[in-house]
């Protein structure tokens, strides 16, 4: 019989009533150099949460797996047994599919103790399993993507290592069954981000990266995929920064990821800086009133249901006050809501419809402003609801050879005028099977049934209606999705297939 600790507790509001977001009283140990995602790891429709770092008060390292009771209550699902880690960056946790089944699979990287890791755990539907372990590293990030085309997501990590080196390197998915060091050449950094994302819309994913280089200089660089496995640096000059976040994001709707980012500058002052992508591979600084922050996180979301990004983002700034800011956007000018979210350093957040209320919710960790430990959960009140976007139409399939393009025509989102996400900036999640409903090729992590996605971020296909993939023979079925700016997704078009011979 499965073993939960049940922690149940009351959606109570400990804000004002006009406030869109309620404190709630849901208990979780109170970490801090931390980390929590939000993803639905036994797919039940309901969001679960991962949280890792260090409680001051026992001064001990956790990293607990906390399941999300149809959105009432949470339990600690005693069966997942995560290596306890903390770090001073907040990007040491991912989900991602590393066997495409289409279950949740995670990584975790951080200092244990006197020793770096970085630990897969692989999703069995009611716990995580260990799977492997990879370069052990601190001040680190980690994050998944499919880099070299494949179907088979990949994993970087970035960070000092159990040499004391600073790395970024790629490990490649052996479909499935394990993962080896790529040929890819990146600047080593720690202390700092990596996050990926098709900025020129070419189908491939490209590298945003922050932090401390190995040759000790600051850095902010974003790497254009060339594919096989070559990686361009643009040279942007961007702002350089440490203890840094950084985002993805398109906030203006424009169909291009814009980003931002938030650290230490090289005069050790905080620095948030919005940068507007200009559809060319290049970037342009955008001036906005968003606080400067140093040990920050970054997440975008769209959490009053507009159809347009807002931003959230929590550090210290310049007068060492901590705080956790939501910058609301209209039209892609930004004003702060003031919702008076507990300030911290030193630790994460993540956005996700925690009830399934089409509203996105927030989860907080890290230190406050009397140096504890925080985590807590706030409900989203936002008086708009958001509606799932239409599913796309007009599926095609090109062939050369082994080569395959799979295209589709550009969605809408439904619902009103005033909540619906802009076609341009829609994204797209692919599933691709060797059997009907299938993922074998590629992994969609979402109910297949319903749409509903189990992890809170863009589809894998990013804002692109086309996909291509080299395949050997045989006959493969495939479907799409849309997803919109809150991470919604609608249902998956009619399953097509398609033989290569």
């Amino acid at each position: 019989m499965k073993k939960l600790l049940i922690i149940s507790f009351l959606i109570i509001a400990s804000l004002p009533t006009f406030a869109q977001y309620e404190e709630s009283s849901a208990v979780f140990r109170v970490l801090t150099s931390s980390t929590a995602k939000f993803g639905d790891y036994n797919q039940d429709g309901y969001l679960d949460i991962v949280s890792s770092g260090w409680d001051v008060a026992e001064k001990k390292r956790y990293a607990i797996l906390y399941e999300n009771n149809n959105g009432k209550d949470f339990s600690i699902n005693t069966q997942t047994s995560l290596k306890g880690v903390n770090d001073v960056t907040p990007n040491n946790a991912a989900w991602g599919d590393l066997n495409n089944d289409n279950q949740i699979d995670l990584i975790i990287a951080g200092q244990d103790g006197g020793q770096r890791t970085a630990t897969i755990y692989v999703g069995s539907g009611q716990r995580l399993l260990n799977f492997a372990t990879l370069t052990g590293v601190f001040a680190s990030s980690v994050s998944w993507t499919d880099y070299n085309g494949d179907g088979w997501q990949d994993i970087l990590i970035t960070g000092i290592n159990t040499k004391h080196v600073d790395v970024s390197e790629i490990f490649q998915n052996n479909q499935g069954g394990s993962f080896a060091p790529s040929s890819v050449k990146l600047e080593g950094v720690f202390d700092g981000t990596s996050v990926w994302g098709d900025m020129d819309k070419d189908g491939d994913a490209d590298l945003l990266v922050t932090g401390k280089s190995a040759h000790g200089q600051l850095v902010s660089l974003v790497y254009e995929n060339l594919g096989n496995g070559i990686f361009k640096n643009l040279e942007l000059n961007l702002v350089p920064l440490r203890r840094a976040s950084a985002a993805w994001g398109d906030y203006d709707n424009d169909g291009y990821l814009d980003f931002l980012i938030s650290g230490f500058n090289v005069k050790e002052h905080p620095t948030t800086q919005l940068y507007h992508n200009n559809g060319n591979k290049t970037f342009s600084p955008v001036k906005t009133i968003i606080t400067d922050l140093s040990s920050s996180a970054i997440a975008w979301g769209d959490v009053d249901n507009n159809g347009e990004l807002d931003v959230l983002v929590s550090g210290e700034d310049v007068n060492h006050t901590k705080s956790t800011k939501v910058y609301l956007n209209n039209k892609g000018n930004f004003t702060d809501a003031n919702y008076g979210i507990i300030g911290i350093d030193m630790g994460g957040m993540d956005l996700g419809d925690m009830n399934n209320d089409g509203k996105l919710d927030m989860i907080v960790t890290g230190q406050n402003q009397e140096f504890k430990g925080v985590t807590k959960l706030y409900l989203n009140k936002c008086s708009k609801t958001n509606t799932a976007p239409n599913s796309p139409e007009g599926l095609t399939v090109k062939k050369e050879g082994n080569q395959i393009t799979l295209s589709w025509q550009e969605a809408a989102d439904a619902g009103d005028a005033d909540t619906q996400t802009p076609s341009k900036a829609l994204t797209y999640n692919i599933r691709i099977g060797t059997k009907s409903n299938g993922t074998e090729v590629v992994s969609p992590l979402a109910d297949l049934k319903t749409g509903k996605r189990f992890v809170v971020e863009m589809g894998n296909v990013g804002h692109t209606t086309s996909y291509t993939i080299t395949l050997p023979k045989g006959t493969y079925y495939w479907s799409v999705q849309t997803i919109d700016n809150g991470y919604m997704g609608s249902n998956f078009s009619t399953e097509q297939t398609f033989t290569v011979e």
